[in-house]
């Protein structure tokens, strides 16, 4: 991926895409928090996947979980993909409410 910061431009589709999946799945995977990912000085658009103030009801978010699951096996991040495979919508419920 390009650092677009250094070249004063701006993120492409494919950026905004990778950085929404990433700060998505470090928001679950309890890797950062919210105010983290808002604040975060060297990624200055918070791009994410979910919006984090509404909550999503089980339908959407397993919709939500398989297509980053799709999106990481394309980038061959196996790990990323076992993690959201066995990542419970309870949880997902509990980290939306202590935003």
């Amino acid at each position: 991926m390009i650092d677009y910061r250094l070249q004063m431009e701006e993120p492409t589709e494919e950026d905004i895409i990778y950085l929404a999946n990433l700060n998505t799945f470090r928001l679950f995977a309890g890797k950062t928090d919210l105010d983290t990912v808002m604040d975060d000085k060297d990624n200055p658009d918070p791009y994410l996947v979910i919006d984090p103030f509404k909550l999503l009801n089980r339908i959407d978010f397993d919709d939500v979980k398989l297509g980053m699951i799709d999106y990481f096996v394309e980038l061959e991040e196996y790990k990323k993909c076992a993690f959201l495979r066995d990542y419970k919508y309870a949880q997902y419920v509990k980290i939306v409410n202590n935003f």
